[in-house]
């Protein structure tokens, strides 16, 4: 028999991308183990990562059940629009070179800024 493992985060795993009235969510990804992994593992869970490149959202797994595997999520704040510093911060962050496909360099740039501007 398998058993589902649950999960934490957003209720949808798959997005078609569109907005509006055609923008369709679906839970189409689980995770399903049997009893005696289970048994193995009896705190694991999973969570729905955030999408970067993709239409699906992730899973991670977690096995030890100890918390949530990410930090909070990063939220950009209207303050950084007004006040000058944060402009440079962004544009200085931004000009540094990144290896990778375009969505990979666009990750990453954004996680450094995410870091710049962190109090």
């Amino acid at each position: 028999m398998d058993l589902g493992l649950g999960f934490n985060g957003n209720p949808f795993t798959w997005n078609n991308g569109r907005r509006g009235c055609a923008n369709i969510r679906e839970r189409l990804d689980r995770g399903l183990v049997n009893q005696q992994w289970r048994v193995q593992y009896p705190n694991a869970s999973i969570l729905h990562s955030s999408a970067l490149a993709s239409d699906h959202l992730p899973l991670i797994l977690n096995t030890d059940g100890h918390g949530h595997l990410l930090s909070r999520p990063f939220r950009f704040e209207a303050m950084w629009v007004r006040d000058p510093g944060s402009f440079f911060t962004i544009a200085a962050v931004w000009c540094i070179w990144v290896a990778g496909r375009p969505a990979i360099i666009l990750a990453k740039k954004n996680e450094k800024v995410k870091k710049a501007l962190r109090i």
